[in-house]
């Protein structure tokens, strides 16, 4: 145990001491170990750091005491630590804190009514000590059903171990655990069966390229499973944190068969999250510009065009080569003040500049859409 506390001797001991040695006074005597801590709680909600509540006993006499605390090898945040007298009620008074020289320790002055066991409680941030969440998932063969198991990953680099502590993990999750120094857990929280999804093939008109000839000689569009954090999917009860996710599938033959591994994002309730498995050619979107010209002109003084209008058309061609139906997120950005001419097809604003479509092909359809907008007062 490599935090501890200890109870020092009293005002009435010290100032002997202080008659006995001249410039002694505040020598830190210690008196007696203080016994281990009781209950001990520990709070995870922030990325490498946690939040320790700690109960410890002291038996304190009546008048001056000093309490000392040390955490020599302990990634503790000095800052942070924290004393509170919860029982018996008003029974002492924390007075001041001192903190030692090139010392990892500090000094509670705490002044007692009268001699009695006085229950703390001691909090801090300890560093080094966090939780992720990891996940694995189970595809049918159809790839419409997900099974998720969600674990939870305890890691404890902090320096310090503890017994039976009381894990908290926001928002639902509490276990009770060991944790030494140098310990990873990896703990099942939940297995959910029976989650609908849907596959999702995505264009971002920003990141992939527009032609057709040139896509052939590309990777494939990007393809996610979709998945929706309510209860319509057999979830909705909290939100699903970041962490690595592992998808498994069906090779027909009853034999599992690894299919990928990705990042899912923090995910609010009634959220969509997007798990991507790969790169599939079974969708194709050829994009060109039509048309780009400059409109409404303004010159400055000299004569020199200073700002303008652009006058813009895009055409999409999106195809399905798939014998099944597929859904496309098509991605456009807009930058700058644009004004809408003409959509053919509906979209959602993810933002200023930025339209999401949703396109829902049959299988071997194809759509178009043609995008007419005007950007505004762009600077020359």
């Amino acid at each position: 145990m490599k935090l501890f506390a200890y109870a020092l001797l009293s005002v009435l001991l010290a100032l002997t001491l202080a008659l006995a040695e001249p410039g002694n006074a505040f020598a830190r005597t210690k008196l007696f170990a203080l016994p281990e801590r009781g209950v001990a709680s520990i709070v995870m909600d922030q990325p490498g750091v946690a939040l320790v509540e700690e109960e410890r006993v002291l038996s304190l006499q009546q008048g001056l005491n000093q309490v000392d605390f040390s955490w020599s090898g302990v990634r503790l945040d000095p800052d942070s630590i924290r004393i509170a007298i919860i029982n018996p009620p008003g029974s002492a008074t924390l007075l001041k804190v001192n903190y030692p020289p090139d010392e990892s320790a500090l000094i509670w002055d705490i002044a007692a009514k009268k001699a009695d066991r006085v229950t703390v409680v001691i909090s801090y941030l300890l560093n080094a000590l966090d939780r992720l969440a990891t996940y694995q998932g189970s595809i049918n063969q159809g790839e419409t059903l997900l099974e998720l198991s969600s674990f939870v990953v305890v890691r404890n680099f902090s320096g310090e171990s503890f017994s039976s502590a009381k894990v908290l993990m926001p928002p639902a999750q509490e276990l009770s655990l060991d944790l030494a120094h140098g310990q990873t857990i990896r703990h099942l929280a939940y297995t959910i069966a029976s989650i609908p999804v849907e596959k999702v093939w995505i264009f971002d008109a920003a990141r992939h390229l527009w032609e057709r000839g040139q896509a052939q000689d590309a990777d494939g569009l990007p393809v996610s499973y979709r998945i929706v954090n309510n209860r319509a999917s057999n979830l909705g009860l909290q939100p699903l944190m970041p962490g690595k996710i592992r998808i498994f599938g069906q090779d027909g033959k009853g034999e599992s068969l690894f299919i990928g591994e990705s990042s899912l994002g923090f995910t609010p309730l009634e959220e969509a999250a997007l798990v991507s498995i790969g790169q599939s050619r079974d969708v194709v979107v050829t994009q060109h510009k039509m048309q780009e010209t400059r409109v409404n002109e303004k010159k400055n003084t000299r004569g020199r065009v200073v700002l303008y209008d652009t006058d813009e058309i895009i055409e999409a061609k999106i195809e399905n080569f798939k014998d099944q139906p597929a859904v496309i997120m098509l991605v456009q950005h807009i930058p700058g003040q644009w004004q809408l001419v003409r959509s053919s097809l509906d979209f959602s604003r993810k933002d200023a500049n930025t339209l999401e479509y949703e396109v829902r092909l049959a299988a071997g359809q194809t759509k178009n859409l043609v995008l007419h907008y005007q950007r505004k007062n762009v600077r020359n």
